[in-house]
């Protein structure tokens, strides 16, 4: 039979792990735990890996199969390869706050010892791969609007929870269920003497003694945050975008990320 049967597709660093938990604890649907990167990294091991990536053989009957990779959405080449293989698949994006979203980019790649820069230096860089309309265009393009489902972390994790849980339920015909929440997953510390690490970690073969330090090491209490006036600055450069997905998705995101201002 035909797999996957839905992807979360994107968007990286907005939630994706925390859903696939949601989704994977559901009784009608069989997923891998971790991120399965085949139309990404894998695609050329051809689809019977895919078919282990997925644990097809450990489904059960009459469940659904789901693929939690994010970083799909990252590359544009993506879409066509989805649609070549699975023309019905339905597809789940989770979006966030972009201004948060970059903020969260950095301190992941900062814990991961993969930034040295501020934030500040940082920040251009990580704003240009944070184009929520872009990443979506080639899916849009290729795939029917009802088989593409959106969802915003600010709603899932807000008041409106339920109904933002009941609504991927409801999108991918499985029952719904009491939902107590998202539990925030993927997080790491901040350890201490990250200069030190960073030198032992351009030391070939020292990849795996740095994991371990990072895990006893005590968490640094000086740590990067979000300054206030970038915040404002990349939400303001940010604006015409969430503008752009109101008008490609035919909903008021915007009004998520910019809340009117009390009188």
């Amino acid at each position: 039979m035909p797999y996957p049967d839905f992807i979360v597709a994107g968007m990286t660093k907005c939630g994706s792990t925390s859903l696939n938990h949601l989704l994977r604890t559901h009784p009608q649907v069989h997923m891998p735990r971790g991120e399965c990167h085949y139309f990404d990294y894998r695609y050329t091991d051809g689809p019977e890996r895919y078919r282990k990536i997925l644990g097809l053989d450990q489904a059960g009957e009459g469940k659904l199969i789901g693929d939690t990779s994010p970083g799909y959405s990252n590359k544009p080449e993506v879409a066509a390869r989805i649609r070549a293989f699975a023309p019905d698949v339905k597809l789940i994006f989770i979006m966030r706050n972009p201004a948060r979203r970059v903020f969260s980019a950095y301190m992941h790649a900062y814990k991961k010892l993969r930034e040295a820069r501020g934030f500040e230096a940082a920040m251009p860089d990580l704003m240009n791969a944070c184009r929520f309309d872009l990443k979506l265009q080639p899916y849009l393009e290729l795939f029917p609007r009802e088989n593409i489902h959106v969802c915003l972390l600010e709603r899932l994790t807000g008041e409106t929870g339920q109904q933002q849980a009941d609504a991927i339920h409801d999108f991918l015909g499985i029952a719904r269920r009491p939902f107590g929440g998202l539990e925030k997953r993927n997080a790491a510390k901040v350890p201490v003497g990250l200069p030190a690490l960073r030198a032992i970690n351009r030391v070939p073969g020292t990849g795996y003694l740095v994991r371990k330090l990072r895990q006893v090491l005590p968490a640094a209490s000086n740590v990067p945050k979000l300054e206030p006036d970038l915040y404002d600055f990349m939400m303001q450069e940010f604006r015409p975008m969430a503008q752009e997905l109101d008008r490609l998705l035919g909903d008021d995101i915007s009004s998520a990320w910019y809340p009117p201002k009390q009188a």
